[in-house]
């Protein structure tokens, strides 16, 4: 029977619409695949995820997973199937397998392979776990020669569950990094001296620290959730709704003082404070409420010190800590939800930004903890004979590829005696200096080193030929938190803590600082160290 075109265009078209089915049905199913494993966050279902998906792929005897460890330098197993603990040690695989399989960056059958050490029988194949930024790890594998599983289809499906696995795993990483900065923002306000309550838009209680709980006489702290006006007493209440209603006028509320009962014959003089809290579109999300013992006439003349910098402290923070979290989330919610799985260089961009902004929220948080170090006493010092050099050199290692645009010159002369100093102290000092001479150069030229010795002292100095500093500011830059004001210094970041915390460390060794500068010529800052005897 003779086959008419239209009958060979349509079963054409039946065949062309079969074929695309499964395209569609097989993107689907990567895409399912995708949202399971990246979605998650916990370590411990990523790695069951992915090994159950592998499973269904390969159906393997025996696996196990080994991620790169940074404090070993080595892989290691963090978790196996169908493999005892006795058993992990006959599974051993050279560098230079490894080495060749991350560079190939795919499935790959190494029982072969003249390097491949693995004492099992059947076939043998790693897996490659390649993160955006770095290689992570690989997925070991042991399965009976006689099944036909390594073929590309297989290779394609796996190579794309592995991307999304590493995708997962940085994400856990970036996660954790959150997570630990949250706890270091916990346990910054638990370490103030002050009582700390915050509340939201909706006068719930979203945070409160041990020492509000014990100036208000609260039996507990669990009362976050709770209205305000229904848990604390009712003068306090209404002391709270005054000054709150005077930081939603103005944006902060300065101190006011009252005297508090908490238990009967026992008066405690309280001062109370509020600033707002915004988020990153400076939307209203809170207020802030400062409660300080006003008891003891010390307390009150420092407050009186402080009272001056408190809103802008508030401020500080709150800006510095927000900018980079919104910047995370933002960029993590779009590697979620927008980005295309396979775009592998948008993703590195991204996560490139999420790097770069948890370091700089650490770096924040370790100021701050620095300086809480500081003003409850608890900052420490050891003084041993160091020899300048020494230092100089480490220095100059951790900032060598901080800037191409910079020419470092170091005029250190021979035979200088040793200093008496904290070696660690004195090195996170001159490295703030340096770091500062280099972040206020932008546009480079000569940063300087230089030592003498004078008046039994070491004289050091660093010296810059950048954007320098105006004569009403140079008396106020040692001071927390305060920043230069002027257009070319506001796009560079910092915090305002860095040279207090080194005028700190200078001057509990005995040192003196001092700074020259004017607008446009550059700054030198002078440290005056004592020597040995």
């Amino acid at each position: 029977m003779k086959i008419t075109h239209v009958e060979k265009d349509a079963l054409f078209l039946r065949k062309t619409i079969a074929g695309l089915t499964e395209q569609i049905d097989a993107l689907d199913m990567l895409q399912d695949i995708s949202r399971q494993i990246v979605s998650k966050y916990d370590f411990n279902q990523i790695l069951d995820m992915f090994l159950d998906i592998v499973k269904e792929v390969v159906n393997y005897n025996s696996c196990i997973v080994y991620l790169y460890q940074e404090d070993s330098k080595s892989h290691k197993a963090v978790g196996s199937r169908g493999v005892s603990e006795n058993e992990l040690k006959s599974y051993e695989v050279d560098d230079a397998v490894i080495n060749w399989v991350f560079k190939e960056g795919r499935w790959t059958d190494i029982s072969l392979l003249e390097h491949s050490h693995t004492k099992n029988n059947g076939s043998v194949s790693m897996l490659p776990l390649q993160g955006v930024h770095k290689d992570l790890g690989f997925l070991l594998m042991s399965y009976d020669s006689e099944n036909e599983v390594f073929n590309q289809t297989n290779m394609k499906l796996l190579s794309y569950v592995a991307s999304q696995t590493g995708i997962a795993l940085e994400n856990h990483d970036l996660y954790s990094k959150l997570n630990y900065s949250r706890e270091y923002i916990i346990n910054i306000l638990e370490s103030i001296n002050s009582g700390i309550i915050t509340i939201d838009m909706a006068d719930k209680i979203t945070q409160i620290n041990k020492n509000a709980t014990a100036m208000l006489g609260l039996p507990s702290a669990d009362i976050i959730g709770i209205n305000y006006k229904d848990a604390l007493a009712k003068d306090v209440v209404t002391l709270i709704n005054r000054v709150k209603k005077r930081a939603q006028k103005d944006g902060f509320a300065f101190e006011t003082q009252f005297e508090y009962v908490p238990i009967k014959y026992l008066k405690i003089p309280l001062g109370i404070s509020a600033s707002l809290v915004l988020d990153g579109k400076d939307n209203r999300i809170g207020i802030t409420f400062i409660f300080r013992d006003m008891s003891a006439s010390k307390e009150i003349e420092r407050l009186r010190q402080l009272d001056e910098m408190k809103n802008e402290f508030v401020s500080n923070v709150s800006h510095e800590l927000r900018t980079p979290l919104s910047a995370i989330k933002s960029y993590v919610e779009a590697i979620l939800d927008q980005v295309d799985p396979d775009d592998y260089q948008t993703q590195k961009e991204f996560l490139t930004v999420v790097n770069n902004e948890t370091d700089r929220l650490a770096a924040l948080i370790n100021d701050l903890l620095e300086i809480s170090r500081i003003e409850s006493g608890k900052f420490e010092i050891t003084l041993k004979p160091t020899p300048l050099p020494d230092i100089i050199e480490i220095i100059l290692k951790n900032i060598e590829h901080r800037s191409s645009t910079h020419q470092i010159m170091v005029d250190i002369p021979l035979g200088l005696p040793d200093l008496l100093i904290d070696k660690d102290k004195m090195i996170q000092a001159f490295i703030n200096l340096l770091d500062n001479a280099i972040k206020f150069s932008p546009n480079g030229g000569k940063v300087s080193i230089k030592a003498r010795v004078k008046r039994k002292k070491m004289e050091c100095s660093i010296s810059d030929q950048g954007i320098g500093i105006s004569e009403k500011d140079i008396s106020h830059i040692f001071e927390k938190f305060y920043r230069v004001d002027n257009s070319d210094a506001y796009e560079i970041p910092g915090t305002g803590l860095g040279l207090p915390i080194v005028k700190h460390i200078i001057e509990s060794q005995g040192g003196r600082i001092s700074v020259k500068s004017g607008l446009g010529k550059g700054s030198t800052f002078t440290v005056l160290l004592p020597l040995t005897k």
